[in-house]
């Protein structure tokens, strides 16, 4: 129960109040791909209440206790597809964002789930019906069997809302949500990779351009100022937090060896930078100048 109690809190905390902006950060990829990173909501929060019992952790690398968050979405334009990588919890934020990109609603081609909490596909809908009218949906098989299985809601009663939130959403999108394999090239350029542990079918996609990559990664990292340095850590958000913090620790050596730019729906805005290795197991993240 406290892992869905914990979540809805997550979800209160980032949609109370005013936002602290409704902004956008552009960055060329190459001569293909424009993005922009779009911030659905900018909080401070407290540790404490996802990281519970790690208050000595804290003392060391975050002693006050608190850390700055996002929930962010991505938006990919190319000549073959505009994207949308997640969608905000549907607050309207993200919206505002994507208007002062120029893209309306209906440019949008394409939107990617990395998975299905709240945060991530709350924007698909506006008063019930689809907020990107000629889009495909398009997440991991694993993913959408996981929460749309009859059987998923009994076994984890606790998630139940999130449970509801899913076919809700997807329901409005019919026959235009798409499940693919991973390993799929959603897009032309575009990968699907699989990094399970925070839910069974959580993705990541990595977009290849030129002799750039950036890597998508969803929520494998919560709090950046905690667990780049201790990986090992895990939220009580993560499904599984043993499979969790493993893929944690295998995304972030990819991304120090491979010298990817990372994108992370809840590293403090504009949520771009670079990976790099420290002692063991720690890490350090330098963000886009």
């Amino acid at each position: 129960m406290l892992a869905g109690r914990l979540i809805l809190l997550f979800l209160v905390l980032f949609s109370a109040g005013p936002a602290l902006a409704q902004e956008h950060y552009k960055y060329q990829l190459g001569e293909q791909f424009t993005l922009w990173v779009l911030a659905d909501s900018r909080r401070d929060f407290t540790l404490g209440d996802i990281f519970p019992g790690q208050e000595e952790v804290f003392s060391r690398y975050v002693p006050s206790g608190r850390a700055p968050a996002s929930i962010l979405g991505f938006l990919l334009r190319s000549p073959e597809a505009t994207v949308l990588i997640d969608t905000g919890m549907g607050s309207g934020t993200l919206g505002q964002a994507l208007a002062e990109t120029g893209v309306a609603p209906e440019d949008i081609s394409l939107v990617l789930l990395t998975h299905l909490h709240g945060d991530h596909l709350g924007g698909l809908v506006t008063d019930g019906r689809q907020t990107f009218p000629k889009a495909q949906v398009r997440l991991a098989k694993e993913e959408n069997d996981f929460w749309l299985d009859e059987a998923s809601p009994v076994k984890f009663p606790d998630r139940k809302a999130n449970f509801d939130l899913a076919r809700q959403v997807l329901a409005a999108y019919g026959e235009k949500v798409q499940p693919f394999e991973f390993g799929a090239e959603v897009t032309p350029g575009l990968t699907a990779v699989a990094a399970t542990g925070h839910t069974p079918g959580h993705a990541v996609y990595l977009l290849s351009s030129g002799k750039e990559k950036i890597l998508f990664w969803g929520d494998v990292l919560h709090a950046a100022a905690l667990q780049f340095p201790r990986p090992d850590l895990s939220p009580v958000y993560d499904f599984d937090p043993a499979a969790a913090a493993a893929t944690r620790l295998e995304v972030l050596t990819l991304a120090a060896k491979e010298g990817l730019i990372v994108a992370g729906a809840h590293l403090p805005f504009p949520g771009l930078g670079r990976v790099t290795a420290g002692p063991p197991p720690s890490f350090t993240f330098t963000p886009l100048p």
